[in-house]
């Protein structure tokens, strides 16, 4: 079983799937760290948004049902990152739940 591991798909955007590396399989779990921009496309069209980056491997969803979504607030830092918990299910389904309370670890 790889490790799980951080993928950057383009300028803002890292991926955690636990779906291909510790797991379970199925729900496909995967954790998606936003910048701001990145976050408010996101927003815009979830599942073209995680269909269009190919989230999911070579599944696609066909509905995102979000749920507790953390607000861009007015004044926010352009550096704020947004944490997405992405969950989906064999029905081509996703429910998401989102933070912008994310603290990197500490070494």
């Amino acid at each position: 079983m790889p490790a799980a591991k951080w993928k950057p798909l383009g300028k803002g955007v890292k991926t955690l799937s636990l779906w291909n590396t510790i797991g379970p399989a199925w729900p496909q779990v995967v954790l998606l760290q936003l910048s701001k921009g990145e976050y408010e496309k996101f927003l815009k069209n979830p599942r073209d948004y995680v269909n269009d980056l190919k989230v999911l491997g070579r599944s696609s969803t066909h509905k995102v049902y979000k749920f507790d979504m953390a607000p861009v607030k007015k004044g926010a830092l352009a550096n704020t990152t947004y944490m997405v918990v992405l969950k989906h299910e064999m029905e081509t389904t996703s429910s998401v739940f989102s933070s912008s309370n994310v603290k990197p670890l500490k070494p």
